[in-house]
């Protein structure tokens, strides 16, 4: 906190013709440099997701085979239990 209250009396000690120029230097600053988070952003938008939507197929096509596979334990187990009962 004390350093932005110093960074104010400075800028209120300097010409406004030089805080202008103070804050067009920030803003070229940001503008042109490549920070790492921009460099991070970039990678993240360079990113292809491009197979997601088949990937989602695939997911929903292994639930679809998981679900059959249940119903036929369920089914088989149902037949093993009714034979131990003496009932098949």
């Amino acid at each position: 906190m004390d350093s932005i209250v110093s960074l104010l009396n400075t800028l209120n000690g300097l010409s406004p013709l030089a805080v202008i120029a103070l804050l067009g230097t920030v803003i070229y600053i940001l503008v042109k440099g490549k920070t790492p988070t921009a460099r991070k952003v970039n990678e993240i938008t360079d990113n292809h997701l491009h197979d997601l939507p088949s990937m989602a197929t695939d997911i929903k096509d292994i639930a679809e085979t998981l679900r059959r596979m249940e119903t036929k334990a369920i089914e088989e187990f149902s037949y093993l239990k009714a034979r131990i009962n003496g009932k098949g």
